[in-house]
């Protein structure tokens, strides 16, 4: 698939105008929220399994999973 580059008006292929970082945004992403799906489906689950100290463990985690992912949006 091409595309045309704006101002140029060269035709480049497609895969050329998605570089790596764009890819490993992405892939970062969707790990993050996984493990931010995780983290809240655990607190979920907090009141039937999981003492007290697990409960920090896991808010702690939610909170490092979230700092993660704005890190990852904001990435050019």
């Amino acid at each position: 698939m091409n595309i045309i580059e704006k101002g140029t008006g060269k035709q480049i292929d497609f895969l050329e105008k998605v570089n790596k970082s764009t890819w490993k945004k992405w892939l970062a992403l969707i790990v993050i929220l996984l493990l931010l799906a995780g983290g809240i489906f655990l607190l979920k689950l907090y009141p039937l399994v999981f003492s007290h100290y697990d409960f920090i463990f896991i808010a702690f985690f939610v909170v490092i999973a979230s700092y993660f992912l704005i890190r990852v949006l904001r990435m050019k």
